[in-house]
């Protein structure tokens, strides 16, 4: 132990003895916990139980997890084509970035040829025409943000395709989000 500052002492004496400490050339980066490489960057908006948890179903190999970024929807989108898409969205004002994030999730669940009829979107079906029509199949695929149910995870994996997570859904700023597949022995978490 080095004292810094004893009574007595101005400040310019504790800081002159501060400054007089040698940098250690051997010190590197503390070890960080609960970390991927998924997560670099984004760990600040990933609480660490929740990484603890995602970790540890990645190690018994129940779910995947790999990093995206979103792509914004197009102003000329068909996702809202239908008035039916449109009331969808009204819970979300348009300058929204749930909205942006919502939309954004889509656009990517349409790159990878996933059938909206089987998206879940912030705890909601979506109303596409088929739905509307009387169609009923259970979601494949979740779209969420803010770790709103994240611990179904695992077990909505054991039966579906994947789970999008936007990391934190902002107004300009680039969208990051996780992407979970069913890993290996994700069946082991069936209900």
């Amino acid at each position: 132990m080095l004292p810094l500052w004893q009574r007595g002492d101005t400040l310019a004496q504790a800081l002159g003895a501060l400054h007089a400490i040698a940098e250690d050339p051997e010190a590197g980066r503390a070890e960080r916990h609960d970390m991927i490489d998924a997560f670099e960057g984004l760990d600040r908006h990933i609480p660490r139980p929740i990484r603890a948890e995602l970790i540890g179903w990645q190690q018994q190999e129940a779910i995947t997890i790999s990093r995206t970024t979103l792509c914004d929807a197009p102003d000329d989108t068909d996702l809202l084509a239908t008035p039916d898409m449109r009331w969808a969205f009204r819970r979300w004002n348009d300058e929204s970035p749930l909205r942006r994030a919502a939309l954004a999730g889509l656009v990517l669940m349409k790159e990878h040829a996933v059938d909206l009829d089987d998206v879940e979107l912030a705890g909601q079906r979506l109303p596409t025409p088929r739905r509307c029509a009387g169609h009923r199949s259970e979601p494949r695929w979740w779209i969420n943000w803010k770790w709103q149910g994240y611990r179904s995870i695992p077990y909505c994996l054991a039966h579906g395709d994947g789970w999008l997570e936007v990391v934190q859904p902002t107004r300009k700023r680039p969208l990051n989000a996780l992407v979970f597949h069913p890993g290996p022995k994700a069946a082991a978490f069936r209900i």
